[in-house]
Formats: structure tokens, C-alpha cells, sequence
């Protein structure tokens, strides 16, 4: 498989749970890092808006039904990315505290848990 940076995310990737929560993940955690936002509003919000505008580029916003449904789609991305993310988060912490402490830097990491 050729990957180049023009097909790391693809729309088409995205329109998939499974893409669209990395994006979600990818997103929060690197809004978190810069801006030193540490609340799981920022992934919640972010999931939200991944929703919107998924469902805007689909054309799937007609009803009132096609809105609740993309807030409930919004809300399984939240819950989908924040489980890679702890699940991630809960693999790296399995090395040994000598190797966090050597490479950890200051502020809030990328690769940390979304709930304290």
C-alpha cells in the first residue's frame, strides 16, 4: 500500500467510525498539547464538530431527526476516540517509570488520558 501524505486521511476514510475517531483523537489530543487544555470537553466538542461536518459534506441535514442523529453520532465518537485514547494511554503507561520519566515532557502530554 503507497502511503503518502495525500492519502494518510482521505474523505473516505473519514466517513468511517473508525477514521473519523482517529481524526477525533488526533485532533483533541493535539489541541489539548498546544492550547494546554486539559478537559475532556475539548474531545467531546471535537467529536461533535466532526459529526456536523460529516453529516453537512453527506448532505444528511434535512430534518430534525438528521440533527439528533448527528448528535448521537457525535456522541459514539466521543465515546469511540476516548477509548483508543485510554486504551493508548494505558499501554504506554505499562513501560517502566525509569523510561516515562527520561522522555516525558513538560505541560500536557499528547499521548495522555482525557479523564483525571
Amino acid at each position: 500500500m503507497d502511503t503518502t501524505v495525500q492519502n494518510l486521511f482521505t474523505p473516505s476514510s473519514m466517513a468511517t467510525l473508525g477514521g473519523a475517531s482517529v481524526a477525533v483523537m488526533v485532533i483533541t489530543n493535539t489541541l489539548r498539547s498546544v492550547f494546554k487544555l486539559n478537559s475532556p470537553i475539548v474531545g467531546f466538542v471535537t467529536a461533535l464538530v466532526v459529526a456536523f461536518f460529516g453529516a453537512i459534506i453527506s448532505g444528511a441535514l434535512h430534518t430534525f431527526v438528521d440533527f439528533v442523529v448527528a448528535i448521537v453520532n457525535g456522541f459514539l465518537l466521543y465515546s469511540s476516540a476516548a477509548g483508543i485514547q485510554e486504551t493508548a494511554v494505558r499501554t504506554a503507561q505499562s513501560q517502566t517509570l525509569e523510561s516515562r520519566q527520561a522522555t516525558a515532557p513538560q505541560g500536557i502530554k499528547w499521548l495522555s488520558s482525557w479523564f483525571h
